[in-house]
């Protein structure tokens, strides 16, 4: 017998209720085995990165000195030169201050990634790390004026966000900005443009009298930087921080001849942005010494000290992926590779529970909804026997 529109749809609602009924019950299990499965999970991590040490940890240790070093240097620089800075009117050793600061922080961000496996995103933070470093070079040589062009430019931000706030804030339920403080980012704006041309109003006007031509871009700024040839770098680094496909290219790998992709950690990849990572921070590092090297002779020898660690940490790294590459040799000609679950790639070792609570999960659930289908399906031949449906 063949079933009319009402009647399907009828079966259709009892189904939508019985499968939406299920959800609390999954819930309900999911947060009573998840501190047994976290635990274990955590467990899992920790011996990842134990491995994940034993190859790279020299490598990485080097790197957090030469990190130190940097910051320290950035420091005791701020500590002797700002007071001849201020009473110098020295927008450029104001500028490369802040740009330090803010090199040393994602810097460290990019450590923080690498000692847990997440080479990826070290390189999306690298990519942030290249940009301070071509500003500070562009600023180190650049006249006067255009550190303070720079300095002033947060401004044009500002008044951009302002705006995307005020278009979107009764859809997010924000606030109203404060009238006085939103008249103030515009006027700060407008004067700012009527200062120093339409041009200012460019993601990189502030530079804009570096060059013949008014839209700056930031090849541009690397071009006259001299750190050009580190764009297929910077490009890498783009894909890992945007949408495209080339991003998901990217996160397929052959691992022991299968294709994968890549969902969490993994041991390989951290020579390249390691050491690419230091060498942008001692590239904002030394323009800022340099700036006030009259203030203290030492700064000099520090500047030295900075470059010298840098390539001690870039040699380990050399060395770690060298022995990685000899290890995975070792493994696959002492034994035949065979399917292996995804988490072997995020753990580096046979790591089935978590694959295995995920499958309990999915099995109770195609349990309840079988169940779930079997009663509509007993309601279904009951109200056909009554002469029906309700």
């Amino acid at each position: 017998m063949e079933l009319d529109q009402s009647q399907l749809d009828s079966i259709a609602a009892i189904l939508v209720e019985k499968i939406e009924g299920t959800a609390p019950e999954i819930l309900e299990r999911l947060d009573r085995d998840a501190p047994r499965m976290l635990a274990e999970h955590r467990s899992l991590r920790r011996g990842f990165e134990r491995r994940l040490n034993s190859i790279w940890g020299d490598a990485l240790d080097h790197y957090w000195a030469t990190y130190v070093v940097c910051t320290e240097s950035g420091e005791i620089c701020n500590d002797r030169a700002r007071t001849g800075a201020i009473e110098e009117s020295d927008f450029r050793f104001e500028a490369l201050t802040r740009v330090h600061a803010r090199s040393c922080m994602v810097a460290s961000e990019i450590h923080a990634l690498l000692r847990t496996g997440h080479a990826a995103g070290a390189e999306a933070r690298w990519r942030t790390l290249h940009e301070l470093s071509v500003v500070a070079s562009v600023l180190s040589d650049a006249p006067l004026e255009i550190s303070e062009r720079y300095l002033l430019h947060g401004w044009i931000s500002s008044a951009r966000d302002l705006a995307d706030y005020e278009r979107f804030r009764v859809q997010l339920g924000l606030e109203e900005f404060d009238p006085t403080e939103a008249s103030q980012i515009r006027e700060g704006r407008d004067q700012l443009v009527g200062r120093f041309g339409r041009s200012y109003k460019g993601d990189w006007g502030w530079s804009a009298p570096l060059f013949r031509h008014d839209r700056i871009m930031f090849s541009d700024l690397e071009g006259i930087s001299g750190l050009d040839h580190l764009r297929p770098y910077y490009r890498l680094g783009s894909h890992r921080v945007h949408a495209g496909a080339k991003g998901l290219d990217l996160g397929r790998v052959e691992f022991r001849g299968f294709d994968t992709m890549l969902v969490g950690p993994n041991n390989s990849g951290l020579a390249e942005v390691g050491h690419g990572a230091l060498i942008s921070l001692v590239n904002v590092t030394l323009p800022l010494l340099r700036s006030r090297i009259e203030d203290d002779v030492m700064f000099l020898p520090m500047m030295k000290v900075a470059a010298e660690m840098s390539k001690r940490a870039g040699d380990l790294f050399g060395a770690a992926a060298e022995e990685l590459a000899r290890q995975e040799s070792e493994f696959l000609a002492a034994q035949r590779v065979g399917p292996l679950a995804v988490s072997m790639l995020v753990t580096g070792r046979k790591a089935k529970s978590g694959i295995r609570w995920t499958r309990k999960r999915i099995e109770r659930v195609t349990s309840d909804v079988k169940r779930r289908q079997t009663v509509v399906r007993s309601k279904y031949r009951k109200t056909q026997a009554q002469g029906g449906m309700d």
